[in-house]
């Protein structure tokens, strides 16, 4: 899609990095073009660590088995064991063949710092500029807009 006149248009190729907990969008940003590279996604996973058990049920004693509780979604580890490994793959095997010079991210606040620790030190020195912003459902053009506000 096409960039706005009113908006900067990127000199060097660069990307932009939408992400939440289950999804990252990986966005192109060539002169005054933005276009969807990838999107990596994970459906949400349930978990619980309660098990199934016995017990004693009634004024006789029996024993009775009770399953597990119903499961809660388990988005942190979600995050952290399978989206924030595949994105920092790409982003590192995308680096290394020269797709992008610098990168943008946008994000919560948890997954920006959770992301920023795990970066290899060389995707660390070329993230640009952070926003602090859940837009994953937004256009994209919300975000570059927003990432290139002056404050």
């Amino acid at each position: 899609m096409q960039i706005p006149k009113e908006l900067p248009h990127a000199t060097e190729p660069a990307l932009m990095v939408i992400a939440d907990t289950q999804t990252a969008k990986l966005y192109s940003l060539n002169q005054d073009n933005l276009s969807l590279l990838k999107e990596i996604a994970y459906p949400k996973e349930y978990a619980s660590d309660k098990e199934g058990g016995f017990g004693q049920h009634g004024s006789r004693g029996e024993l009775q088995s009770f399953g597990a509780p119903d499961v809660v979604p388990d988005q942190d580890h979600l995050f952290k064991t399978h989206l924030l490994k595949s994105l920092n793959l790409d982003l590192w095997q995308r680096m290394q063949n020269k797709e992008f010079v610098q990168w943008y991210l946008v994000a919560p606040d948890y997954i920006i710092k959770t992301i920023q620790k795990s970066l290899h030190p060389y995707l660390a020195k070329s993230l640009k500029k952070t926003l602090t912003a859940n837009l994953i459902n937004q256009h994209p053009l919300e975000a570059f807009k927003r990432l290139t506000q002056k404050k």
